[in-house]
């Protein structure tokens, strides 16, 4: 018989890329987890390179980056590493580990309906 957690898992498995970026962004800052998923663009290198040519050429150059690629993190050197798109393998804790936050603050993650869930639950009994 499942479980909540599992249900919640089986959500997680089955969001999008945009919405698998919203759900590890909200864990790593409500966990002070510095593995946050951001736009490769121009406003990222404002709030964090603003003014500081040799910072991004050093955490470009170290680092695995490529400029046509949609999003962009450091790695845990300060370097950024790009990539496009972003799938489970690429969150910042375990499935498992991130449903038990969700059920615990289900209000911090409107990409997955946990009344639903628990919904489900109960007409599986």
């Amino acid at each position: 018989m499942k479980t909540l957690q599992d249900l919640v898992i089986d959500a997680i498995n089955d969001l999008n890329s945009d919405e698998l970026i919203e759900l590890n962004n909200t864990y790593c800052q409500e966990n002070s987890i510095e593995s946050e998923v951001y736009a490769n663009d121009e406003d990222f290198f404002d709030v964090y390179f603003s003014g500081k040519p040799m910072e991004v050429a050093r955490a470009i150059s170290y680092g695995e980056y490529h400029y046509s690629h949609d999003n962009v993190q450091f790695n845990g050197y300060g370097n950024l590493e790009s990539f496009n798109g972003f799938t489970v393998d690429q969150l910042c804790e375990l499935p498992s580990v991130i449903a038990l936050h969700v059920i615990e603050n289900p209000d911090l993650y409107d990409m997955i309906d946990i009344e639903e869930l628990e919904t489900e639950l109960e007409n599986e009994d």
